[in-house]
């Protein structure tokens, strides 16, 4: 293995939409964000609190702030109920 150097960690938008494109899992609708209007993003990440959670694009709001949803399904229905 090849020592690449530091590299730059990709900006918070560019690593939420390489997540979305890289994986295979379907989501119902979702709709923009309710503070800037930006695309939200289902974002899978396996950790204590739970593996789920939606997160705008263009500011970084998330469906749960309280932590992460163990099903995909709530976590969208958390952000869709936002208002």
């Amino acid at each position: 293995m090849s020592d690449l150097g530091p590299q730059k960690s990709p900006t918070s938008s560019a690593r939420l939409l390489a997540q979305m494109k890289s994986t295979t899992v379907q989501w119902t609708h979702l709709l923009p964000c309710p503070f800037c209007g930006g695309e939200a993003v289902p974002c899978y990440q396996r950790d204590d609190i739970g593996d789920w959670k939606v997160e705008c694009t263009g500011c970084g709001a998330v469906s749960c702030p309280d932590g992460m949803r163990y099903d995909r399904d709530v976590a969208i229905a958390d952000w869709n109920r936002r208002a």
